[in-house]
């Protein structure tokens, strides 16, 4: 990153003012009394400027911000532009926590794997230091090259609806103040209190879509203005749409612990057609685990094989679909699940966007968390009266396991814990694994929870 002066570029835009940022917070909450609120702070000048407006409202609630800043170790000039933030907060008396990410092994894109890296790292620090509202600075400009991108790629019309200034996941709400300002008045406020800020190259690099997205948005900022104010309109309609769904997916559709869902045959034959894409919409996002709406084509194909009768099966977003004679069954799509993942004692983490997982003491050594597979069922299934045949073959192959050098230690969700049957092996019985199924996102539209 290169630094920008704020002297030079004094005149431009309108400063954003305290009392302005106190409204746009307000219609975000509800917050505590004296509340606690974190910023992501990357050092360029929207989260900057969101950082200043921010420390001015807590201070005048009597709360307290902390500001958080991602270290992708991507660049070899991070190091200056963190220190450079350090001596800003602590100039102001601000909590500053630098959270480091090295991931060398990315599967896709780069940006994409980053983004992803980023929220995970910004949601468990609030959660570790008991912070509640997280506060990101994406503003006008970036819901407009948001509902651009996503028009050009052919988005479900979801999507469309930009980004939320509300999102809650289990443990923090992700608060976005300023989507109805522009990057010129964010500009226009660090400029007014003569506070420098950092330029990203990424952002000028037109390999990447957004840039190009951005470039094309700069020199008509009326088409811009247009796109993000659309958004509102988008997110009323999404909102009536989810209403409706939510009265037909509850006759329709019954979720299962094992993470599968059955679908009613004779309810979704009834259901209109934009009604029942969205609730396969929600069926997907929670039983695939993904976090990427699927394309609106190829979601409108699936909910026409479905009524037409001749249905024999597909996958899409991460699920899979079969027909059986009631009901269709959806479970997780096989290809893609997360490779083994070394268990390590008194831990937590998320598996594959569905389950929670969380690790007891004396983990023996060599054990890991992969899904059970065809051969794992076959180990744990001979000679066992498990109950829970029930749960589909495709289902079964898709749940977390834990293995050690033995084989097939655990599988929760079917009730297998191999120290329960009787084997020549004396296994430490403290060894206990704890998982959950717990969906990114729920079938009711929400992905808030308290644990």
């Amino acid at each position: 990153m290169q630094k920008a002066a704020a002297d030079s570029l004094v005149g431009l835009g309108n400063p954003v003012s305290d009392t302005f940022f106190a409204s746009r917070m307000g219609q975000l909450g509800p917050f505590e009394e004296k509340p606690h609120v974190a910023v992501a702070v990357s050092g360029g000048a929207d989260s900057l400027a969101l950082s200043l407006l921010a420390f001015n409202w807590v201070n005048n609630k009597g709360g307290k911000l902390t500001a958080l800043t991602v270290d992708h170790g991507l660049r070899e000039s991070v190091e200056n532009e963190i220190e450079f933030l350090r001596r800003l907060f602590k100039d102001k008396g601000i909590d500053h926590y630098v959270l480091s990410w090295r991931e060398r092994e990315v599967k896709g894109g780069i940006q994409s794997a980053a983004r992803k890296a980023r929220y995970n790292l910004l949601e468990a620090c609030c959660k570790r230091l008991g912070i509640f509202h997280l506060l990101l600075a994406h503003q006008r400009d970036d819901q407009a090259e948001t509902m651009l991108m996503r028009l050009l790629r052919g988005c479900h019309p979801l999507g469309l609806s930009g980004i939320n200034a509300i999102r809650e996941t289990y443990n923090v709400r992700l608060l976005r103040p300023l989507l109805t300002v522009p990057k010129i008045d964010l500009v226009a406020t660090l400029c007014k209190h003569r506070i420098n800020w950092c330029e990203d190259p990424y952002n000028s690099d037109f390999r990447f879509t957004r840039t190009r997205v951005r470039h094309a948005l700069k020199f008509n900022s009326c088409a811009s203005q247009r796109i993000a104010d659309s958004a509102p309109f988008f997110q009323n309609a999404n909102r009536t749409l989810d209403s409706k769904a939510t009265f037909a997916l509850i006759r329709a559709v019954s979720l299962f612990p094992e993470g599968f869902a059955n679908l009613s045959k004779k309810e979704i034959s009834s259901i209109p057609p934009n009604v029942l894409r969205r609730i396969l919409l929600r069926v997907i996002m929670t039983v695939g685990g993904q976090n990427r709406y699927p394309q609106s084509d190829a979601l409108k194909r699936l909910a026409s094989n479905l009524t037409q009768g001749k249905f024999k099966g597909t996958t899409l977003g991460g699920c899979l679909f079969l027909n059986k004679i009631e009901n269709f069954i959806a479970c997780r799509e096989y290809r893609n699940l997360p490779s083994r993942l070394k268990l390590v004692e008194n831990k937590q983490l998320y598996w594959d966007g569905r389950f929670d997982v969380r690790t007891g003491l004396n983990i023996p050594s060599g054990s890991y968390l992969a899904a059970l597979g065809t051969e794992g069922w076959e180990e744990i299934s001979q000679g066992s009266t498990n109950k829970l045949k029930y749960v589909p073959r495709q289902a079964r192959e898709t749940l977390p396991a834990v293995f050690d050098k033995y084989g097939v230690r655990e599988v929760p969700q079917l009730n297998f814990h191999r120290e329960n049957r009787e084997a020549k092996i004396n296994f430490d019985t403290k060894y206990t694994v704890f998982i959950t199924y717990r969906p990114r996102v729920t079938l009711s539209g929400k992905s808030f929870g308290l644990v």
